[in-house]
This record gives structure tokens, C-alpha cells and sequence, in this order.
């Protein structure tokens, strides 16, 4: 009997040594193909969400890799980067009608503003900018040089609220 629980707690050992080397490579591969190579000239694209948030959610214990959509932060944080980044030629957003608050949207109008002022091409994209309750999305687009619309979008002009 002893000899059973001996071999058994060898084999367990074992398997988590084994699963913390795996996740140990796993870690370090994930680092190694973060670091790739841009090219001279490129054009910023973000897509936001149907909502925005303004702190990152971790992964769950059963999901911990998943992807999380860009929080508020990272969205102005990403756009003065570009903006100070000589390669970045254009910022373009693609806009989906959702849920966003007017603060928000303050924030990354203000970093589009400034990204403005290099003299580099902004454009935003949307389906649409009426089906919101408010002027929070029209708001953001008055910032962009270029406002690309779809044709059977509809532009609802209801006031800030």
C-alpha cells in the first residue's frame, strides 16, 4: 500500500512538473510573437465595440485567454502613440452603433483632435449615427477630417443626453 501512495504522488508530481514547463514555453512563445516587425507605412484601425469600457476585464479561471474589447484607456493611449509615430500615415475608426457614454467619448475625441493636428488623415467609419439616443457618436465624428457614412445609414440628430 505504501508503495501505491509512494508511485502515486511520483505521477502527480511528474504532471504538474510537466504541465508548468508546458506553460512556462507557452508564456515565452506568446512573448516571442508579440515582437514583429512594421512596416514604413501604416494606418491606424480600430474597431470599437458595441460598448466601451473603462477598465480591462481579466480572463475567467475557465477562459483566461480570452479577448477583451479595447478599454477607453488603450483606445487614446493607442491613438498619442500614433500620433507621435512618424510611420503611422492615417487613423481610421470603424465605428458600430452601441452603447457610449458621453464621457468616453470626450476622452478619444480629444485624442483624435491631437492626432489631427500632425497634419496626418483621419476618417471614420459608421453604419450609422442614428440609431444611438443622443449625439455621442455625431459628437465623435465632428473631430475627423473624413465622416464615411453608409448609404442607407441614417444620421438622427436628437441632442446630447
Amino acid at each position: 500500500m505504501k508503495r501505491f501512495i509512494r508511485t502515486f504522488f511520483v505521477v502527480i508530481g511528474v504532471f504538474f512538473t510537466v504541465l508548468i514547463v508546458g506553460a512556462v514555453a507557452v508564456a515565452i512563445k506568446q512573448r516571442d510573437d508579440v515582437e514583429t516587425h512594421l512596416p514604413d507605412s501604416l494606418v491606424l484601425r480600430l474597431r470599437m465595440a458595441d460598448s466601451l469600457q473603462d477598465t480591462a476585464t481579466p480572463g475567467t479561471l475557465f477562459n483566461p485567454f480570452a479577448q477583451t474589447p479595447l478599454t477607453v484607456r488603450q483606445i487614446v493611449h493607442s491613438i498619442d502613440q500614433a500620433s507621435a509615430d512618424d510611420r503611422v500615415k492615417g487613423l481610421v475608426i470603424d465605428l458600430k452603433s452601441g452603447d457610449y457614454g458621453l464621457a468616453q467619448l470626450q476622452e478619444i475625441r480629444a485624442a483624435v483632435a491631437h492626432f489631427r493636428t500632425t497634419g496626418k488623415l483621419t476618417l471614420l467609419f459608421a453604419d450609422t449615427l442614428g440609431d444611438a439616443p443622443a449625439l455621442g457618436p455625431y459628437y465623435l465624428a465632428s473631430a475627423f477630417e473624413h465622416v464615411w457614412l453608409q448609404p442607407i445609414g441614417e444620421l438622427a440628430i436628437t441632442g446630447i443626453g
